[in-house]
């Protein structure tokens, strides 16, 4: 448990850095070096801010955030790239990624959990709603999926898990 706090304090610093940090003047590179060198010392993790964008690679897993990111096929497994834009990325090991979106409309958000289904996750949840939208399933291997869509934001997170070998 002390591991997965420790992972979340420093996604959610790295969350908090990135909304501060946006442009690339001098005094931007200079408070980009000093949040890294902070971030690394508090947490042994390598740190790179740069341009509005976040890293973060740790021994239990990464973190990146940005804008209009791509999509991290090799740790997603068969999941197809949604419409949307990619925000963040965070991999828990090679067992689990999450992805973070935002810029997708409904329809398109309707058609991606029918493409999960279609590839065979089931026997989760299946729930849509006025705000939301979310499918969680399984598949025979074993790997599962996560999808969860706000409706009036147009953003949602999508995670993938490999199946345990």
């Amino acid at each position: 448990m002390k591991k997965e706090n420790r992972i979340l304090a420093l996604l959610l610093f790295a969350f908090l850095m990135f909304g501060l940090l946006g442009c690339s003047s001098i005094e931007d590179k200079i408070a980009e070096k000093a949040t890294e060198k902070i971030v690394e010392g508090a947490t042994g993790a390598q740190v790179d801010v740069d341009k509005g964008s976040v890293k973060v690679e740790g021994e239990g897993g990464s973190f990146e955030a940005g804008q209009d990111m791509d999509w991290p096929q090799d740790a997603m497994g068969d999941l197809p790239e949604p419409k949307a834009a990619v925000t963040g990325v965070i991999k828990a090991g090679a067992e689990s990624c999450t992805v973070t979106f935002t810029e997708m409309v409904s329809d398109d958000a309707k058609e991606y959990i029918a493409a999960l289904t279609e590839l065979g996750y089931k026997d989760g949840m299946n729930i849509a709603d006025q705000e939301s939208l979310m499918l969680a399933g399984t598949k025979d291997d074993g790997s599962s999926v996560s999808f969860i869509y706000n409706i009036t934001a147009k953003e949602g997170t999508v995670t993938y898990t490999k199946a345990a070998q």
